[in-house]
């Protein structure tokens, strides 16, 4: 099943398919004209160009015109962060209740009286008298 484009995609024109593992594509972007090969990251990081060491030229078109692509664009990236931190907590509380888990377990088989050995049966059976451990 093919992946499905993000938003960015709809901002630039897909001129050819440059690396299909990496997702790379020569995209134009449609409103600066620039060409450049970029994958989703870039896309965003060539309108938002947050990340300058990541070497993507800034779009280049009139801000008016750019100003409802950015805000797309940042309410996207808002999403998929509070998206990943949720998953992140939700990891993180799954782990810390498997913890729980197997301290409960362990803690419940120190705690858990081992059986009589059958010798001590064998006693009790005959009359001899045993002694208790003592509680407390």
């Amino acid at each position: 099943m093919p992946r499905e484009k993000g938003k960015e995609c709809n901002h630039v024109r897909f001129i050819e398919l440059k690396d299909k593992r990496a997702h790379q594509h020569k995209v134009e972007c449609k409103y600066c004209k620039h060409v450049f090969v970029a994958g989703a990251s870039h896309i965003m990081e060539h309108f938002l160009h947050i990340n300058l060491a990541c070497g993507v030229a800034k779009c280049t078109a009139d801000e008016a015109v750019l100003q409802p692509v950015l805000d797309e664009m940042r309410a996207s990236m808002l999403r998929k962060r509070q998206q990943q931190e949720q998953q992140q907590r939700s990891a993180s509380s799954t782990e810390v209740q498997q913890q729980m888990r197997a301290e409960l377990e362990q803690l419940y088989l120190c705690t858990q009286r081992q059986p009589e050995p059958l010798d001590h049966i064998a006693r009790m059976q005959a009359g001899v008298a045993i002694q208790q451990p003592a509680l407390g």
